[in-house]
C-alpha cells in the first residue's frame, strides 16, 4: 500500500481500482487537531468524503476510542 499525504493508503479494490483508506489512526489524529470535530471538518482535514468520516467517527465512537454527542442535530467528536 502506498501512503498518500494525509496518512490514509491506496489499495488495490476488488474491481482492480485503487481505493483509498482511512485508518483510524489518521481519523483519530484529525479528531485530536481539531478539538471539538464534525464530521464534515474531519472530511476536510484528510480529504475524504463527510459520509465516509461520519461512518469512520460512529465506528471509532462506539469502540470507545474517541468520545461524542449530537448537539442540536449534528454530531461533535473529542478525545
Amino acid at each position: 500500500m502506498t501512503e498518500i499525504k494525509t496518512g490514509a493508503f491506496k489499495c488495490p479494490h476488488t474491481n482492480g481500482r485503487l481505493q483509498t483508506v482511512y485508518t483510524d489512526e489518521v481519523i483519530i489524529k484529525a479528531v485530536e487537531d481539531l478539538q471539538d470535530a464534525t464530521p464534515a471538518k474531519v472530511a476536510e482535514k484528510v480529504g475524504c468524503h463527510p459520509t465516509v468520516a461520519r461512518r469512520k467517527l460512529k465506528t471509532l465512537l462506539n469502540r470507545g476510542l474517541i468520545s461524542g454527542k449530537a448537539v442540536s442535530g449534528r454530531w461533535v467528536f473529542w478525545i
